[in-house]
C-alpha cells in the first residue's frame, strides 16, 4: 500500500511486513564482543519494523504489534572459543556428564522464550536461571567441568559478554546459509602470545600472519558455515599479497569457491589501513570470480569476472589487478624473466633511538629518511657503540646497494608507487628503515639500483606485487623475490653502470639528472621488448614520439 505521498507503507497484515518480521524472528543472527554491538543490533531491527508499522488508531494498542524477543539472536560472546569441541570425525564433542537432560530443558525453555508476550518474559527468564543452576549440583563450581562451567556462568539477559561462543548452544542453530563479518584486525594488541599458542598449538589452527582476522575467517568458515554456504568478510587488504597469509589465499580461497573480491581501500574514515571483502561459498564448484573495487565516492566498480588462475601468479599471491592489462604484456615480462639470478635482502640494524646520536662519532648511520634516489642527502652518527652488536654490524661495513625498506605510494601524474634506492660507497651502518642486498655474482649491484629505480619497477611491483597497495608495503625477500629482472649479460650491464655512475656525480654536484633517468628508464623497457603501445600502458606520460621510441637503442 501507498501513502499521500507514493512511499509504500508496509502493513502490519501485508505480505511484505511479514516478511521483514519472519527473517528478524528467524533468520538473522548476531554475535560480536562488545555488549553495545549487540544492544545497537537489537535497537536497529527493533527501529525496522516500528517505522514501517502501518497504526490502525481502531485496535487494540493502536494497532502496534509486541516487539520480537531478540535476546538468543543478537548476543555477546568470543566467536573464537567454542564451548564444544570436535571429534576426528567432525562431530560436536560436549562434556556435560550428568547434566545433558538440564541443557535439553534450556533449549526449550529458550525457544519458549523466543515466542513468549512481553507479560511472559521476567518469568521465563527466571525459569532459565534456575535451570541453569541446576548444572552446579554440588553448589561447588570447582567440581565442574570447562564446558559446564562456561554454560553454568553464561549471561544471556545481561550485558555481560560471554567468554565463549556457540551457535547451537545460544542460537538453536549449528551453522549458518551465510555469515558475513567485520572482524577485529591486529596482531599486536588484538591477541596475547597465550592467545596464539593456544589456537596453533591445542586446536591446530595455521595463521601466521598473527591476525586475529585470519583466525576469525578461518574458524568462521570451518565450523560456522554450511556446505554450500557462503562467508563473506571485510579484511586487512594484505590478505590478497601478503607472504603470512599465504594459507588463507592457498587453502581457502583456491580450494573452495571464491565468488568475489572487492578492494575497498581505505575504507574506514579513520583507519588506515587499507581493506578488501572476500565472498567465499563452502563447495569446490570454482567458478569465475568477480572483481571490483570501491571508488572514492562510494561506487562499487565491478571489472572484471574471470577464472580464479588468471589473477594467482606463481607467489601464490592474488593480483585482481593483473587481469586490466592485456596478457601479451604480462607474458612478454616473463618469457623475459631471468630463471638464474640471485637476489636476496638483508634487513639493516634492529636498533633503538639511543644508537642515533647529532654528534660526530667514530661510525657514520643511515635511516631510510636519508636516501633520495641515487643519493644520500644526509646521515646520523652511532651512539653507544660498544652495546652494538657487531656480529652483525660488521657485514655492513662496506661499499653497497641499499633501498628503503617502506615502498612509497604517489598519486601524481597518476598512481604508482616509488621504489627509492642508492649506493653507499662509503660502507655506512644502516638501520632496518634500509635493506642492502646479496647477489648472484653475474647480476651488477649498480645496474639492479638503475633498475630498482625504473618507472617499469614502480609500475609492475605496483599491480602484479601489491595489488594496487597504497600503504606499508615492505620491501622485504618475499617481494623482492618476485621482481621480474630480465636477463641482461654483464655487457649490457656495464651501458647500464655507466650512465647510473653519471647520475650519482650529478647528483653530488647537484646537477640536473632526469634525461639520464630517462635513458635508463626506456633502456629497460627495451630489456623486455616492449612496443610503444605497451610503454604508454606503463607510463602514460612517457614523452617520447614512437620514431624516437624504435631509434633509441642500447649501445
Amino acid at each position: 500500500m501507498y501513502d499521500v505521498t507514493g512511499k509504500v507503507v508496509l502493513s502490519k497484515n501485508s505480505p511484505d511486513y511479514a516478511r521483514k518480521l519472519g527473517v528478524i524472528q528467524h533468520s538473522i543472527y548476531g554475535v560480536d564482543n562488545q555488549p553495545i554491538a549487540a544492544e545497537i543490533s537489537k535497537l536497529r531491527c527493533f527501529l525496522s519494523l516500528i517505522i514501517d508499522e502501518n497504526i490502525d488508531d481502531k485496535e487494540e494498542n493502536r494497532g502496534i504489534k509486541p516487539l520480537p524477543n531478540l535476546e538468543f539472536k543478537f548476543v555477546t560472546a568470543n566467536t573464537l572459543i567454542g564451548l564444544a569441541e570436535e571429534n576426528k570425525n567432525g562431530q560436536k564433542v560436549a562434556d556435560f556428564g550428568e547434566n545433558e537432560e538440564i541443557l535439553d530443558e534450556l533449549q526449550k525453555i529458550r525457544t519458549e522464550y523466543l515466542q513468549a508476550n512481553p507479560s511472559e518474559k521476567e518469568a521465563i527468564k527466571k525459569r532459565f536461571k534456575k535451570v541453569q543452576d541446576k548444572i552446579n549440583r554440588t553448589g561447588n563450581t570447582n567440581n565442574l567441568s570447562n564446558r559446564e562451567s562456561q554454560l553454568y556462568h553464561w549471561q544471556p539477559f545481561s550485558n555481560e559478554s560471554s567468554k565463549w561462543f556457540d551457535p547451537e548452544w545460544m542460537f538453536g542453530v549449528e551453522k549458518f546459509d551465510v555469515v558475513i563479518g567485520n572482524p577485529p584486525y591486529g596482531f599486536r594488541t588484538v591477541l596475547t602470545s597465550k592467545d596464539k599458542e593456544y589456537f596453533r598449538k591445542e586446536l591446530k589452527i595455521e595463521f601466521a600472519s598473527g591476525d586475529s582476522a585470519e583466525l576469525f575467517g578461518k574458524i568462521s568458515f570451518d565450523k560456522f558455515v554450511r556446505n554450500d554456504g557462503i562467508l563473506t568478510f571485510i579484511i586487512p587488504k594484505k590478505s590478497l599479497y601478503g607472504d603470512a597469509w599465504e594459507s588463507t589465499r592457498v587453502k581457502y580461497w583456491k580450494k573452495y569457491n571464491l565468488q568475489f573480491i572487492l578492494d575497498t581501500g581505505k575504507s574506514f574514515e579513520n583507519v588506515l589501513l587499507e581493506a578488501s571483502v572476500f565472498g567465499l561459498t563452502k563447495n569446490e564448484n570454482n567458478s569465475k570470480i568477480k572483481l571490483a573495487f570501491l571508488e572514492k565516492n562510494k561506487e562499487i566498480i565491478e571489472f572484471d569476472s574471470v577464472d580464479i588462475n588468471k589473477i594467482f601468479v606463481e607467489s601464490n599471491t592474488c593480483q585482481i589487478y593483473k587481469v586490466l592489462f592485456p596478457e601479451s604484456i604480462f607474458d612478454k615480462i616473463m618469457s623475459k624473466t631471468s630463471k638464474e639470478y640471485y637476489i636476496k635482502g638483508k634487513l639493516g640494524l634492529a636498533i633503538g633511538t639511543d644508537f642515533y646520536s647529532d654528534a660526530k662519532k667514530e661510525y657514520k648511520l643511515l635511516k631510510g629518511i636519508d636516501i633520495k634516489r641515487y643519493e644520500l642527502k644526509g646521515h646520523r652518527y652511532l651512539n653507544n657503540q660498544e652495546k652494538l652488536n657487531w656480529k652483525n654490524a660488521k657485514e655492513f661495513l662496506k661499499p653497497k646497494l641499499i633501498c628503503q625498506r617502506m615502498v612509497a605510494h604517489i598519486e601524481n601524474p597518476y598512481p604508482t608507487l616509488k621504489i627509492t634506492a642508492c649506493y653507499d660507497d662509503e660502507g655506512i651502518l644502516i638501520t632496518n628503515t634500509l635493506m642492502s642486498f646479496e647477489l648472484s655474482k653475474n647480476l651488477e649491484e649498480k645496474f639492479l639500483l638503475g633498475y630498482l629505480n625504473s618507472k617499469f619497477l614502480s609500475w609492475y611491483a605496483y599491480n602484479f606485487v601489491y595489488s594496487r597497495a597504497i600503504r606499508g608495503m615492505d620491501f622485504y625477500n618475499f617481494y623482492i623475490q618476485q621482481l621480474p629482472i630480465p636477463v641482461i649479460s654483464i655487457n649490457e650491464q656495464s651501458i647500464f653502470i655507466t650512465l647510473i655512475e653519471q647520475i650519482i656525480t650529478n647528483k653530488n654536484q647537484n646537477l640536473d639528472t632526469t634525461d639520464l633517468e630517462k635513458q635508463i628508464d626506456v633502456m629497460v623497457y627495451k630489456l623486455y621488448e616492449l612496443t610503444y603501445e605497451e610503454v604508454l600502458v606503463v607510463e602514460p606520460d612517457f614523452g617520447l614520439s614512437e620514431q624516437e621510441y624504435k631509434d633509441f637503442e642500447i649501445e
